[in-house]
């Protein structure tokens, strides 16, 4: 009987109608009868699911509106009917109702048809609907789904998926979105961390680029693009050990300027912490603008790495922060190149370290 009913007797039904169908009746609906129902009698049916794989594709993105949370958790946990619903019905969930979706029973298909929107409003809290997504899906999430996520979404997803976010969704994210990480930033890999952007990296806290740092050959992965975004806020986080001598090279004299140069609970001495291969790798430009303090702070093995060069471009009174233990390690290169600008501003405790070499 139900097969028999048409769409144009379908417009008319009522909610109170329809609360008297049978689940043969809304099983038996074609797909076109059930499609004409209003959506607010639609809401009204209480066994939805009776529907079927066959009528439930037909149903429109304003009927699915019409549900209610309960609803299309109803919808998503008996026979799993929302894995029927069309491109054009998933419009139809919103922030009221699409809390109560099994995302784990979305089709690739259906997920990659939801909106940024429609994914910021799944629940984020431990255990949820956002932590709940499969590292399929995770995967899947497009550019332009990205580029509309919260921070709130970000923070959510479980670190163990966080990797599969793809170098294009990484790049896509706003940096407000990208700060959003937490916990899950341990599980970042050398594909995602490469797409950081520098606005993206100057987002992060220096807890965050602490905790990025311990993630393997995370800074390592690094672009030069990225490392332009480390500021006074957050470099104090960067374990400098991490960098390669090219990505020390690249950084300006004012990042390098701000360098930690004393040991606390909470951060290390990152000029201490430089190796002899980092330190031949700074530039004669950024060994012209480097501080006293940062002079200061530079192991005697560091000291004697410098390139020749590099070493003759500092400036007089920087070098003159240089205590006499540090000048016992300069090379006669280093010694040769000094200027008589830079001998003039040492004090006679420092020249007579020189003359120790």
């Amino acid at each position: 009987q139900a097969a028999a009913l048409t769409p144009a007797q379908a417009k008319a039904f009522t909610p109170k109608f329809v609360k008297f169908v049978s689940d043969d009746g809304v099983s038996g609906l074609t797909p076109a009868t059930l499609a004409a129902i209003p959506p607010k009698s639609f809401a009204a049916i209480s066994n939805l699911d009776a529907l079927t794989d066959v009528n439930t594709p037909a149903l429109t993105s304003a009927q699915v509106n019409a549900l209610t949370a309960a609803q299309i958790t109803a919808l998503s946990t008996t026979n799993d009917d929302s894995q029927y619903l069309s491109k054009a019905a998933l419009v139809g969930l919103d922030k009221k109702n699409i809390v109560g979706l099994d995302v784990t029973k979305v089709t690739d298909e259906q997920f990659t048809a939801l909106t940024a929107d429609q994914l910021n409003a799944l629940t984020t809290v431990a255990n949820g609907q956002v932590a709940s997504l499969s590292e399929t899906q995770v995967e899947l999430i497009t550019a332009a789904q990205a580029k509309g996520l919260t921070a709130k979404f970000i923070g959510a997803v479980e670190a163990g998926d966080v990797s599969k976010l793809s170098a294009a969704a990484i790049t896509a994210l706003t940096p407000a979105a990208f700060a959003g990480l937490t916990g899950n930033i341990s599980g970042l890999n050398a594909d995602n961390i490469a797409a950081f952007s520098s606005a993206q990296v100057n987002s992060l806290s220096a807890d965050k680029i602490k905790a990025l740092s311990a993630v393997d050959n995370a800074i390592e992965n690094l672009s030069p693009a990225a490392l332009a975004g480390l500021d006074k806020k957050n470099i104090g986080g960067l374990d400098v050990t991490k960098l390669t001598p090219e990505q020390l090279a690249g950084l300006t004299v004012d990042q390098l300027n701000l360098f930690s140069t004393t040991s606390t609970a909470a951060t290390a001495n990152q000029i201490t912490g430089l190796s002899v291969e980092q330190a031949a790798a700074i530039t004669v430009k950024q060994a012209a603008g480097l501080s006293a303090k940062f002079v200061a702070a530079l192991a005697s093995d560091d000291v004697a790495a410098l390139t020749d060069t590099a070493f003759a471009a500092i400036a007089p009174k920087a070098l003159a922060g240089l205590p006499s233990a540090q000048l016992v390690g300069l090379t006669s290169g280093n010694i040769a190149l000094l200027t008589s600008a830079q001998v003039n501003a040492l004090t006679s405790e420092q020249i007579s370290a020189l003359g120790d070499n």
